[in-house]
């Protein structure tokens, strides 16, 4: 995978330089492209998901049939969608390594629009001017990767957040959007991960060691406070 710096990340750029809305609140927001042409750490990627894909084929009756966001698993180019995806995550954050993800650990949406709608709905709660900018940034990512022709999928890790800076808080709210155009061989991030600010997060830590319970007790406020928006996805 290739890094490409298109006209939507520098765009994207300018938009989310926006200030925050809600206070005490942090929002990483990325939309990056890439280029699925091999490069760099991309044959390891593949050697160890190609172990983990003959692993599961040590079952063969249950390999065949076995279905997921990116087609059948037995197929190669099923393998090779998730090989995409994977690298273009490895690549993105360098200090996370995605090698051990599922294919269940992603969904495929069914609904461009709705995709849409959920990014600028969250995107609109924590930059201050994105509504009158969002159809400027929807019709560059379009102009770039022909949205239309794209599958897109969530990404939502089962068992633990990648993401996670080690705070112990965690994130208040996020999502993680892969787009796949086949034909022209791209893929794009569209990344926002919201979290309390570090300096209130500073102020809890002080105020635990006279009282223990007040962390869980303020963090729990907190999130009925900010988390008020929540993705539904398609069975």
């Amino acid at each position: 995978m290739k890094y490409l710096e298109m006209p939507i990340v520098n765009l994207a750029q300018d938009i989310f330089a926006g200030v925050a809305n809600l206070p005490g609140i942090f929002a990483d927001i990325r939309l990056e492209t890439f280029s699925c042409k091999n490069a760099g750490d991309d044959k390891k990627v593949f050697h160890t998901l190609s172990a983990s894909f003959e692993e599961m084929a040590k079952s063969p009756s249950q390999f065949m049939v076995s279905t997921s966001p990116f087609g059948p698993i037995s197929e190669s180019s099923t393998q090779k969608s998730f090989f995409f995806i994977i690298s273009t995550l490895n690549l993105m954050f360098p200090e996370c390594d995605f090698c051990n993800l599922q294919p269940s650990e992603f969904h495929k949406e069914q609904d461009l629009m709705r995709v849409v709608h959920n990014i600028n709905s969250m995107l609109a709660r924590v930059l201050s001017d994105f509504q009158t900018r969002q159809q400027q940034l929807w019709n560059q990512f379009d102009a770039d990767m022909d949205l239309k022709e794209c599958n897109v999928y969530s990404f939502m890790p089962n068992e633990f957040d990648p993401f996670d800076d080690g705070s112990g808080v965690g994130a208040l709210w996020s999502f993680c959007y892969l787009f796949h155009n086949k034909k022209v061989k791209r893929v794009a991030v569209f990344f926002c991960r919201a979290t309390p600010q570090r300096k209130l997060i500073q102020s809890i830590d002080e105020m635990c060691e006279e009282d223990p319970e007040f962390f869980e007790e303020n963090i729990a406020s907190f999130r009925d406070q900010h988390t008020t928006f929540v993705m539904d996805f398609d069975d």
